[in-house]
């Protein structure tokens, strides 16, 4: 792949606008190859966008039971 192709896939903001762009530029990028070079090329320790917007909850060490069943 060309370096001017690849420093503008470097620049998605997520899979789907880096396969576009591959597109655009005469690549075919499948969804795993992109998803894999996504994630290599934001891997700087932080969780980027895509992996924030798919977690979903998190911990809660202790709930209250509001519940009827003590009054």
């Amino acid at each position: 792949m060309d370096e001017k192709i690849i420093a503008k896939l470097k620049e998605a903001k997520s899979v789907n606008e880096m396969i576009d762009l591959a597109k655009a530029n005469g690549v075919e990028l499948a969804k795993e190859k992109a998803q894999e070079l996504f994630d290599k090329f934001n891997s700087n320790g932080e969780l980027n966008d895509d992996i924030l917007d798919s977690v979903a909850g998190g911990i809660v060490d202790k709930v209250k039971d509001f519940s009827n069943k003590h009054l």
